[in-house]
């Protein structure tokens, strides 16, 4: 699950609303299919206060809690492996 932020006018609430409904998404499209779940958000510019809230929260998909993972604009997808 990706969510993009750019700029500096990110809500970070809002941001964490859009992956928790992106995780319901998911868990309804495939309810029965085992798979891995993983919350990525790709940032482009966030305060040391932003990271600090996203690094807290939790993304719930299927009963369990997932931390966030931040990761820079360009970073390259395969080092998330």
């Amino acid at each position: 699950m990706f969510e993009l932020k750019g700029g500096n006018g990110v809500r970070v609430n809002h941001a964490l609303e859009q992956l928790q409904k992106g995780a319901e998404v998911a868990d309804k499209l495939n309810p029965k299919t085992s798979t891995e779940f993983s919350a990525y958000l790709v940032k482009k510019s966030l305060s040391a206060i932003q990271i600090r809230q996203l690094r807290r929260a939790t993304v719930r998909y299927r009963g369990k809690s997932y931390s966030i993972k931040l990761i820079n604009c360009g970073q390259s997808v395969d080092l998330l492996r």
